[in-house]
């Protein structure tokens, strides 16, 4: 059970690592807009980055006790409220 959740740490890590890239390359074009515009990728990443350290830190010490970990997700993932007022629009939505 901890692999799965490792490697999608590892995922979030990388996404991270890539939209700092899209964010550095933007200021050095002096492009503010776009790089406006990523700050909120940049936000969302440090949230994902820390929601799955804290689900492996669960699942690992959890191991022999699966429903902890189903206790964890529904006390920390059940209060979600809607979409985040601040998202950019979905590419090939309505404006």
């Amino acid at each position: 059970m901890v692999a799965p959740v490792a490697l999608a740490l590892d995922q979030e890590r990388r996404v991270s690592d890539q939209v700092a890239a899209l964010t550095e390359v933007a200021r050095d074009e002096g492009d503010y807009l776009s790089e406006q515009f990523v700050q909120w990728f940049l936000k969302e990443q440090v949230e994902e980055v820390a929601s799955m350290s804290s689900l492996l830190a669960v699942v690992q010490r959890s191991s022999d006790n699966p429903m902890q970990i189903e206790d964890y997700l529904v006390r920390e993932h059940s209060s979600e409220g809607g979409a985040d007022p601040t998202a950019p629009p979905a590419a090939g939505g309505a404006l």
